[in-house]
């Protein structure tokens, strides 16, 4: 199995331990400085899991846990399970309430205020995600993408420049 994790500036191969990573959720200023900065979108991701390593492309299995944060509000959390055959992903559960409530991200995205979950709470799956190899984390619920009602994601915010970009390259 090969252990990636994109976040702030961990040296990329390999997963941090929650010492490393605890200030970034558990802070006021390491919220600010990893999730209301420049970026507020991190991953950790295991690919060729289960023993899969030695199996053709098509055959292996590539795990991603997706971490994006806003300081005001919490993490939402997508866990993707993949192969070129199969997949399954799920979605951290808020409060499903508010799930036509939108924030915007750093890249544009809008996403469901109601998949946002505490900081805290955040750090005990991301922490789970990294002992248990990959596995989805028990310690907190998660909603099937599938179960989603349509439209829980709609289509990214575009911007005035955003659109005379795509205007120059006709």
């Amino acid at each position: 199995m090969i252990k990636t994790i994109y976040f702030m500036d961990h040296p990329g191969y390999g997963w941090p331990d929650k010492k490393w990573l605890a200030p970034y959720f558990l802070t006021p200023a390491g919220r600010q400085t990893a999730f209301g900065k420049d970026n507020d979108s991190w991953s950790v991701s295991a690919e060729c899991v289960d023993g899969t390593e030695s199996l053709p492309r098509e055959q292996q299995i590539d795990i991603d846990l997706q971490i994006v944060g806003r300081p005001d509000l919490g993490i939402l959390l997508f866990y993707d399970r993949w192969s070129a055959t199969d997949g399954v992903s799920y979605c951290s559960k808020g409060n499903l309430r508010m799930l036509r409530q939108w924030v915007v991200t750093k890249h544009r995205s809008r996403l469901p205020v109601g998949l946002f979950i505490p900081f805290e709470q955040a750090l005990k799956a991301v922490v789970e995600f990294t002992e248990t190899n990959g596995a989805l984390p028990k310690c907190i619920e998660w909603v099937a993408s599938s179960d989603l009602p349509e439209g829980t994601f709609p289509e990214p915010v575009v911007t005035i420049r955003d659109a005379q970009l795509k205007l120059g390259d006709l």
